[in-house]
């Protein structure tokens, strides 16, 4: 057999120069009927003896193979990383720097495993752009690493179109991307993480971050769809009546007073003190401030004083009766406001004086920025 012929070469017919390639034919015939021990032994010796040529390279890719099968991983490392050290341009370096990364992967060394499958990928998309990229999404989402997990998304979806990552990796960059305002970017990898045609496959939380960061984005008609998908999904809960301000948020960007309006007062109905009744109130405020100057854009200033004055009223109950470092102190700023725009200026500045005595700090800024 080749085993037999080849060994029998070595022995007595060999010249020098024909060694190294009769020991990777004899290796590969071992490998073959799965004696490694003996394989490696051969690659072993013409890595050692011959370390140069076409005959090593073989040599520390079969090494590689053999490591692998084996499931050892310093082994894989070792080899693959000699391979892609001595030959950068070798056929089979796309395959050795996969095998690197793939057994830092399995490893655990996300930040290790990551400059090797971006390799693998890059010198051979067509068999790694699949496996080499979730691999890839999955090291930056272990290390939550967030922006290194948005160019990696980026970069997946505008090498393949249709790139399927897992929705759980999207909603996490998505979640991250919010608590950073960055609503922008936060929207865009929450629709991808999201199935607006089978709401109830999208956790209630992507659907709720969502519509706040579209809210925050001007987008106030998707909000208000979206806004849908999370009610539908969602028993009713204290959570339920927070995201009804969302809604109303997005209807009064519509211009729809009295959806908006129905909206907070649905809240209402699920959240009956606290803190997060008093921002509900407040935003059945902000409706009635919004409707008072449409009102008076249009002429009617009867109708506009009377919405004023209901506006403040929603405002001062939440100012004198929670005591929140910025609720209370935006309640005060806003029921005077409104007391203002509605002509009771003496009334306001009680509620000025309040907020300069209780909350010196407070900087008018940070509502007429909103």
């Amino acid at each position: 057999d080749a085993i037999a012929s080849l060994s029998l070469y070595l022995t007595d017919y060999a010249q020098p120069a024909m060694v190294p390639r009769a020991l990777v034919y004899r290796g590969i015939a071992y490998r073959k009927v799965k004696d490694l021990v003996k394989a490696r032994a051969d690659f072993e010796r013409v890595n050692t003896e011959f370390p140069k040529g076409d005959e090593a390279e073989m040599a520390l890719y079969q090494l590689g193979l053999i490591a692998t099968e084996q499931r050892d991983v310093a082994g894989t490392v070792n080899w693959y990383q000699k391979l892609v050290d001595a030959y950068p341009d070798s056929k089979a370096a796309a395959q050795a720097w996969f095998g690197i990364g793939k057994a830092q992967f399995e490893q655990k060394q996300w930040s290790k495993a990551l400059p090797a499958l971006e390799n693998a990928v890059r010198k051979n998309s067509k068999d790694y752009l699949d496996s080499g990229n979730q691999m890839i999404l999955l090291c930056h989402y272990a290390n939550e690493d967030a922006e290194g997990l948005a160019k990696a998304v980026d970069a997946y979806r505008a090498a393949k179109q249709g790139a399927s990552i897992p929705p759980n990796v999207l909603g996490w960059l998505g979640l991250t991307l919010f608590a950073k305002d960055d609503f922008s970017r936060s929207a865009k990898y929450l629709k991808m993480a999201s199935t607006p045609d089978e709401p109830q496959n999208t956790q209630p939380t992507i659907w709720k971050v969502l519509s706040m960061a579209l809210v925050e984005l001007g987008e106030f008609k998707e909000a208000a769809e979206v806004v849908e998908h999370f009610l539908a999904v969602s028993p009713p809960s204290n959570e339920r009546g927070m995201l009804l301000i969302t809604k109303s948020k997005a209807l009064l960007g519509l211009k729809d007073f009295e959806g908006a309006k129905a909206a907070a007062q649905e809240g209402l109905g699920f959240i009956k003190a606290g803190p997060q009744q008093a921002q509900l109130m407040m935003q059945e405020g902000d409706v009635l401030m919004a409707e008072a100057r449409a009102a008076m854009a249009a002429g009617d200033t009867s109708g506009a004083i009377k919405l004023f004055n209901e506006a403040a009223g929603k405002y001062i109950v939440p100012s004198q009766v929670i005591v929140d470092p910025e609720i209370t102190p935006m309640a005060l700023f806003r029921a005077a406001e409104a007391l203002v725009s509605g002509g009771e200026r003496a009334k306001a500045e009680e509620f000025v004086k309040q907020l300069k005595e209780k909350y010196p700090e407070f900087d008018p800024k940070k509502y007429l920025e909103q």
